[in-house]
């Protein structure tokens, strides 16, 4: 009889031969859980979990709070009510995770990929989202008080995105990116042809040229905070 405890490891995402983590499994663990008692175990010893490797898993639920998560592998995965406060989830790819009802609150989302994520009644107050893919990211009823966009400009609701331009647009609340460019929607609307070149040159320039109207009234489609910007630059 085979009384060798049964054990989990986690593994990189780039060298599925290099173990970040391993230990045991404790006897009548249900094998769907194995990954996330893993989990649990490694961020409560400070394991380091940079590119962890957890597509899929079922981390629904899990105690995350604090874990570094760099760049982390989660796609598909379960973290439905999972407790993510304050993790560090730089670079973390979670292209169709499924985290409704996750607490998010405080993490570091800069750079992650959320892309088609569920985010369904997350709490992603004061989390920090610059540099986030939120393409197709459900985010109903998410609670986004605090949280931060690019440069550190609250958001109050998933940005809009559009790709297939010579450079990707993302508009929230009342800023819009256009490449690496972050400004004011009333900025936006008052640079001249000479600054709009400063920024990337001819292209730029052609670019605004025949994209401004369409962009600022897609903006304009959420009038009060268009109307309110304005005003600000204004004053």
């Amino acid at each position: 009889m085979d009384t060798k405890p049964k054990t989990q490891q986690i593994v990189s995402r780039w060298d599925s031969s290099k173990v970040l983590f391993e230990c045991e499994l404790p006897d009548g663990l249900d094998s769907g859980l194995a990954m996330r008692h893993a989990l649990e175990q490694a961020v409560g010893s400070g394991a380091n979990l940079i590119g962890a490797y957890l597509s899929d898993a079922n981390l629904s639920d899990a105690n995350l709070s604090g874990a570094n998560l760099i760049g982390a592998y989660l796609s598909d995965a379960n973290l439905s009510d999972a407790n993510l406060s304050g993790a560090n989830l730089i670079g973390a790819y979670l292209s169709g995770a499924y985290l409704r009802d996750a607490n998010l609150r405080d993490a570091n989302l800069s750079d992650a990929n959320l892309s088609d994520a569920n985010l369904s009644d997350a709490n992603l107050s004061d989390a920090n989202l610059s540099g986030a893919n939120l393409i197709g990211a459900y985010l109903s009823d998410a609670n986004l008080r605090g949280a931060k966009w690019h440069d550190g400009h609250p958001i109050t609701r998933i940005p809009l995105m559009l790709q297939g331009l010579l450079w990707g647009v993302e508009i929230a609340d009342a800023h819009m990116k256009i490449g690496c460019q972050v400004h004011s929607l009333a900025e936006w609307a008052a640079f001249d042809d000479a600054q709009i070149a400063a920024m990337g040159g001819k292209d730029a320039l052609r670019f605004w040229r025949a994209h401004k109207d369409f962009l600022l009234g897609m903006a304009r489609a959420d009038g009060r905070l268009f109307e309110q910007a304005t005003e600000e630059v204004a004053a």
